[in-house]
């Protein structure tokens, strides 16, 4: 009976415990199916973050096949989810970041070797990538590489964002740096307490040190004669934001030069200053140019003041010569004409023709030579006015054919019917006419033919005279037009003092003009000029 009874008490206590047991199995399986639902939600939570990140978050397994990229990878590159699952690195990446990432994986895989057990690895790449539109973008990754308990990689978890933007960024500020290295300018910074911080190699040379290490945390006012005034400089710059004007700097050595600072304080993007920045240029050859430009000006201005002596003096000269010559002439031109007009036929007319004739020809040089001098004082003055040329060359022919005829010489006037009208002088154009055909009748035989011709070329009017004479020799073309030059075969055959050629010249180039000869031995001469048939008044 107590036997029986205990055993009932056994099974009584037993089925106690399974009810216990079953309890505990129904919380615990409750439990875990609040765990995953739980990590379900998690799932669903971290897989609706990784959907909509604008970042790229992917995985890869032990091979590097990707097994999960988020969508955000087709705002990226233009590839969808699908398309990228299906893409090998070699597809994705450059040639260059392809061989950035296989180092950086076989570097993880040896670190699993080395010691590293179960525990994550990161590291972060900067890689190029294609877009599907066959472009190209930087990308920042930054990976985590999972282990198993013995170190092996398992797999790799990522994250890319675009860093296009900031690679511009970064290139433009290393294109600035390089230029402010490269610039032929001296260029330095310095902190807010006016110690150097940054020179290029421009100032080391400019200020004759070998490397900045000797430079760099000094204070700036160190490398000016007077440090007085560069520390007034720095104060400007630093209340003022900036100075511009010259400096006397001092060198290693202790000399001193002249240089132009441009100084500025730069500020941050929140306008807060954090240095100073200077530019400097070596003012040396410009200053030594200024001081010679100067020694010149003042010789220029001393050999200006004699010119304008010397003309005051010349001009002076000539009148007080012209009056001298004019004085004596002017009676006996008077007396002469006065002798030839009541004298008879016999010698005494003839001494008074030949007194006459001398007394015109000595007028007619004194006239010459103040012309001359006025040409050569540009105070030579042209009355303008519109002159058909014409009426001048037909008047010019028809009063100097008597002495074309007295040498017996035919004068041929070979013009157009018609000629437009110059803005010239026409009594001083008529001086050159006369001067040219007055020297071709010295230099052609008797028999000979001299001719007077024009027209119109261009915008120019064009008058030659052509002779039969011995010509020019080469050598003498350019300088018969210089005053008082004579041929030498001249000299014997011919009076005057050389200034009539070089008087024409004077007067066509006062006309805007020019003046020249073609010649050749023995197949005689044609001496041409022209003028132009426009000239502004103004």
């Amino acid at each position: 009976m107590k036997d029986k009874d205990k055993t009932k008490e056994q099974l009584i206590s037993e089925l106690a415990e399974m009810r216990q047991r079953i309890t505990e199995l129904q919380a615990l399986e409750t439990q875990h199916k609040q765990a995953e639902e739980q990590l379900r939600d998690s799932e669903r939570h971290y897989r609706l973050l990784a959907d909509n990140t604008n970042d790229i978050i992917w995985t890869m397994d032990k091979n590097l096949q990707l097994t999960y990229i988020s969508p955000s990878i087709e705002r990226h590159s233009g590839y969808t989810v699908e398309e990228m699952m299906e893409m090998t690195l070699e597809q994705t990446y450059t040639p260059a970041s392809v061989e950035a990432m296989m180092k950086a994986y076989e570097e993880e895989v040896s670190l699993g070797k080395t010691g590293v057990k179960g525990q994550p690895t990161s590291r972060v790449l900067e890689l190029e990538g294609y877009k599907k539109d066959g472009s190209t973008e930087w990308i920042e990754i930054h990976t985590t590489v999972l282990r198993d308990q013995d170190g092996n990689v398992t797999g790799i978890v990522g994250v890319t964002r675009k860093i296009t933007e900031r690679k511009k960024a970064e290139e433009k500020l290393r294109i600035r740096d390089k230029a402010i290295e490269s610039s032929i300018n001296a260029v330095a910074m310095a902190n807010l307490e006016g110690n150097l911080t940054y020179l290029n190699p421009s100032f080391l040379k400019l200020w004759g040190y070998d490397n900045e290490e000797e430079i760099l945390g000094r204070p700036t006012v160190e490398f000016w004669q007077a440090e007085e005034e560069a520390a007034m400089v720095m104060r400007a710059v630093l209340e003022k934001g900036g100075w511009q004007g010259e400096l006397v700097a001092k060198r290693k050595d202790g000399l001193v030069f002249n240089v132009e600072l441009s100084a500025s304080l730069v500020r941050d993007e929140y306008g807060k200053p954090v240095c100073m920045m200077g530019c400097f240029i070596d003012l040396t050859e410009r200053k030594r140019a200024e001081a010679e430009l100067q020694h010149h000006y003042e010789q220029e201005r001393e050999l200006r003041q004699n010119l304008e002596e010397e003309v005051k003096r010349r001009v002076e000269f000539t009148r007080a010569l012209v009056h001298e010559l004019k004085t004596p002439v002017t009676p006996i031109l008077a007396s002469s004409d006065l002798l030839v007009e009541q004298l008879q036929e016999g010698p005494s007319l003839s001494l008074a023709k030949n007194i006459k004739e001398g007394a015109s020809t000595m007028n007619r040089r004194i006239d010459t030579l103040l012309d001359l001098a006025r040409g050569e004082l540009g105070m030579l003055q042209l009355n303008r006015k519109q002159v058909d040329p014409l009426q001048l060359l037909q008047k010019v022919a028809s009063e100097m054919s008597p002495a074309a005829s007295s040498r017996e010489l035919s004068l041929v006037l070979d013009v157009p019917r018609s000629l437009p009208s110059v803005w010239v002088d026409g009594s001083r154009l008529q001086q050159v006419i006369v001067n040219l055909l007055t020297n071709a009748f010295k230099w052609s035989p008797q028999g000979g033919k001299v001719t007077l011709r024009a027209k119109q070329k261009n915008d120019a009017l064009i008058v030659e005279v052509q002779d039969m004479g011995p010509g020019i020799a080469k050598e003498n073309q350019q300088k018969i037009f210089d005053a008082y030059y004579r041929v030498e075969s001249d000299r014997q055959r011919l009076d005057g003092l050389g200034l009539g050629l070089a008087l024409c010249k004077t007067i066509v180039e006062s006309h805007g003009g020019k003046i020249w000869v073609e010649s050749e031995k023995g197949k005689g001469s044609t001496f041409g000029f022209s003028v132009p048939l426009h000239v502004d008044v103004d």
